[in-house]
């Protein structure tokens, strides 16, 4: 069997050295959280009838770039340690440049963007807060930001490979932004996007990421939400809400147990995905072996390649 160097990126995966034919041909060397979290009908879809390039030509909406974007700006307060509003400036920035490509999506999208550009300087407020109540030295201490982590998974001939959000010596924190949500219409015509909503539970695929980065620094995890309103008194539900909410692992769904859990369950997902690619080498082979359900919802990544993909498992 021909086999390449993988790549190595650091954290736990230190017996990986070479990564066989069947996954190469893919143009595949790693899985991710990401991978791991889509369906395998999604996955191969995106994976193995996509080349890398294409999908870095996959339909880009507001909520997407305006995560990164958010995300920027509270790392040039707390990576960096600049002010907030050079923060806030820094978000809106980053969103009005990586939106260009929003605009060949329809109207509502367009007046999606504006709404969360509007919101954006409050959103990266929010972040600033949530993460100084988690770092509360964060301007005496190192954080670094998107740094590359990996682990061996059990039976797995890939590494899997994450990028972390937010790290020091001892902590993880995984952040999430609710963005303002698409348009809804009055009666008078004029269109509002509300803000979005902050979980009462951490999203059970943001725990499975975070189980990840915990299998690969053994560090405290923190997951952290945060939207685009103004922290206050909120007359509907009667409590303060500082426009955050931070999870740690005091919670079940956060819990070494259920960590476990996870990660046997991405373990199971990607052993799957394995043993399809190692026993059969032709795409069609491969699609028989995959259901697409095409009836979920995340078939929305570009027209073009939702078409190729019908037309390929059409003519299994």
């Amino acid at each position: 069997m021909l086999t390449i160097p993988s790549k190595r990126l650091g954290g736990k995966m230190d017996k990986i050295d070479f990564i066989p034919e069947y996954w190469t041909r893919w143009g595949l060397d790693h899985t991710s959280p990401t991978q791991s979290n889509k369906s395998n009908g999604i996955w191969a879809a995106q994976y193995l009838i996509c080349t890398n390039e294409e999908r870095r030509k996959f339909t880009t909406k507001p909520v997407m770039t305006a995560g990164n974007a958010s995300q920027r700006g509270i790392d040039t307060c707390i990576v960096d340690r600049l002010d907030p509003k050079t923060a806030a400036d820094e978000a809106v920035y980053q969103y009005t440049e990586t939106a260009k490509a929003t605009w060949e999506l329809d109207d509502e999208y367009k007046i999606q963007y504006n709404a969360i550009k509007d919101g954006m300087p409050q959103m990266v407020a929010n972040g600033i807060a949530a993460l100084k109540e988690i770092f509360p030295k964060y301007d005496k201490i190192k954080i670094k930001s998107e740094r590359p982590t990996s682990c061996e998974v059990p039976g797995l001939e890939i590494p899997m490979v994450g990028y972390i959000d937010y790290e020091s010596k001892d902590v993880v924190v995984e952040l999430k932004t609710k963005q303002r949500k698409k348009p809804k219409y009055n009666k008078d015509g004029t269109a509002v996007c509300y803000s979005g909503t902050l979980p009462t539970k951490p999203e059970i695929a943001h725990v499975k990421q975070v189980g990840f980065y915990k299998q690969a620094t053994d560090k405290q995890v923190f997951l952290v939400y945060v939207n685009d309103k103004e922290p206050g008194y909120n007359k509907r539900t009667k409590k303060d809400e500082p426009g955050y909410v931070i999870f740690d692992q005091t919670h079940d769904l956060l819990s070494d147990e259920h960590f476990d859990f996870c990660w046997e369950n991405y373990r199971v997902t990607n052993i799957v995905r394995q043993n399809i690619l190692k026993n059969n080498s032709e795409l069609k082979d491969i699609l028989s072996n995959i259901d697409p359900e095409f009836h979920s919802g995340f078939w929305d990544y570009g027209d073009e390649y939702v078409a190729r993909a019908k037309k390929l498992w059409g003519e299994v």
